[in-house]
């Protein structure tokens, strides 16, 4: 029964089928009744009785469907179904290397860049979080250089557990730490106030960068409440918080498209448009872009485009009977994708993901070019109308400018970011 009911369900997406169900079933109801006329008026001992049979087969057999097909209607009204939203040109590009940013990581060294950087390009600096030793820094674009902002510690010029960057301009910016849960704000390398963070909202913090809009800090988060118990529509996974009053308020919905198996991976990647005040977001393990307009808090879906070698999430992560072990880990692994990161640049959204292979999983030093696949898609603002498919030599770090920073050597000591433009 729950098999036809799904059937059934899937018919109901295309309004051309189910108009013909009910065509023929209302056709023949038409003719029972018109027989079933002739029979009683003549009383003809050669009218057949089979055609008569049949009809009545065939008239039960359309009542059960008609009300499988009204329960399963119903259920679709629950549903959060959104059309398909497909650029109209979708044509493949190129990058090219323009040029290369090799790091000076002699003095005060760096350990840790997992999570992505963040451009000042007034500044012409980069900003992240060592979350080896969890200290702010910046890379000087200039003199080659790294710099950490503090030292780790809770005093008035310290962060215990810095987590997320936040760029306002060139001479300031936010850092949340949630170890104290304090959001410092910086000027001119100082930190000058501190302020209540987010966790009296139920949250946490899943990227090392916010964004900086009309005295806001945007944020992407795992909604935890929801999340823990599964209630996928109520998911929201954007955070804007006031950096005056420190109030906050949840914004943005669930992706229809986003995997509802378990509660691993509920949150978003983050990009803002600052011409139209919209935030894009795309969950980690999803493809369709989302929209939330800063202004009007309304959500809307966006693009839908699918990458050819995307990876659709089948398996739940949360089987308590399995044991978590390589083999394991790999079967979880190869069944997704995940998102590498998501951006603006030159008025185009890019969107860049990256299927780990058997390698990535294996070794210890997995997070290699060599043992991923990676891949985006660049869409037209604002209409999406037009979208290009693009594949990526190396790790994804973000946009400087109008470049695509990819990372070319990741040994710390000679660590070495690639500025790539669009062919």
């Amino acid at each position: 029964m729950q098999m036809m009911r799904s059937a059934l369900s899937t018919i109901l997406d295309y309004p051309l089928i189910s108009t013909l169900i009910w065509m023929i079933l209302t056709i023949h109801l038409i003719v029972y009744f018109q027989m079933e006329y002739v029979f009683n008026v003549h009383n003809s001992k050669y009218i057949s009785m089979t055609p008569r049979f049949i009809n009545i087969i065939l008239i039960k057999s359309g009542l059960i469907i008609l009300t499988l097909l009204t329960g399963c209607q119903g259920d679709m009204e629950t549903d959060y179904h959104e059309s398909e939203k497909l650029p109209q040109r979708i044509e493949p590009a190129t990058i090219e290397l323009k040029k290369t940013f090799v790091l000076n990581n002699d003095k005060d060294q760096l350990k840790s860049l997992y999570g992505g950087i963040r451009p000042n390009v007034d500044a012409e600096k980069l900003y992240g979080v060592d979350f080896a030793s969890f200290r702010p820094f910046f890379m000087d674009l200039k003199t080659s250089s790294a710099t950490f902002l503090n030292e780790r510690g809770s005093g008035p010029q310290e962060l215990f557990r810095p987590v997320q960057v936040t760029i306002k301009n060139k001479n300031e910016l936010f850092i949340y730490d949630n170890g104290l849960n304090h959001i410092a704000h910086f000027k001119d390398g100082e930190i000058i106030k501190k302020k209540d963070g987010y966790l009296r909202e139920s949250v946490a913090d899943r990227r090392p960068y916010g964004l900086y809009w009309n005295n806001h800090i945007v944020s992407t988060i795992e909604d935890l409440s929801p999340v823990a118990a599964l209630e996928f529509d109520k998911i929201k996974p954007i955070l804007i918080y006031n950096i005056d009053s420190t109030e906050m308020r949840k914004a943005g919905s669930y992706s229809p498209t986003a995997d509802r198996l378990d509660h691993t991976y509920k949150w978003a990647h983050i990009a803002l448009d600052k011409k139209r005040d919209l935030i894009y977001y795309v969950f980690e393990t999803d493809y369709t872009v989302m929209a939330y307009n800063l202004n009007s808090d309304e959500t809307f879906v966006a693009a839908t485009l699918k990458p050819e070698n995307f990876r659709v999430k089948t398996i739940a992560s949360e089987k308590r009977d399995i044991p978590v072990t390589r083999d394991v880990m790999i079967k979880l692994g190869l069944d997704r994708t995940h998102v590498q990161g998501i951006d603006i640049i030159d008025d185009k959204l890019i969107v860049v993901w990256g299927n780990g292979l058997e390698a990535y999983y294996q070794s210890r030093s997995g997070r290699v070019a060599a043992n991923m696949e990676i891949f985006g898609i660049i869409y037209d603002l604002p209409d999406f109308n037009h979208a290009l498919t693009v594949t990526l030599p190396s790790i994804y770090l973000g946009v400087y400018d109008n470049y695509i920073m990819l990372e070319e050597n990741d040994d710390i000591l000679d660590y070495t970011i690639g500025f790539y433009e669009l062919r």
